[in-house]
């Protein structure tokens, strides 16, 4: 399965993860099956709210699932639209939520999940 999540910076399977995906520097994405890891960058960090454009870099990469630890109602709508799994984790590193994703222990997110305004957005 491939999964991405909004990291930090890069360092690997120990980047830590962003708290909202939007503003993410930095894209993870690992292929669960062949332990591939990529980054992603996010040329669209500083965007108004609701303004999310990374759903359409993502959506070319084949991303079947998307851990976050915090994310807007439109952006999982539109990941949800593409059957994409978006699903919450607590975890501060790649590595923890790749392994709680493995051991079914992620909650998926619904739009009513989503952050409300007042992240580190830069309107």
């Amino acid at each position: 399965m491939i999964i991405c999540m909004p990291i930090e910076s890069n360092e690997e399977m120990k980047s830590p993860l962003s708290d909202h995906f939007g503003s993410a520097p930095l894209f993870a994405i690992v292929d669960t099956d062949t332990q591939q890891f990529r980054v992603a960058e996010n040329n669209n960090e500083h965007h108004g709210h609701g303004g999310c454009a990374p759903v359409a870099l993502l959506a070319d990469m084949g991303i079947q699932a998307l851990i976050v630890r915090g994310i807007g109602a439109g952006a999982i709508r539109k990941f949800s639209a593409m059957g994409v799994d978006v699903l919450s984790s607590p975890h501060a590193t790649v590595a923890e939520a790749v392994a709680a994703h493995t051991a079914g222990k992620l909650v998926p997110l619904a739009p009513g999940d989503a952050c409300s305004q007042g992240h580190h957005h830069h309107h």
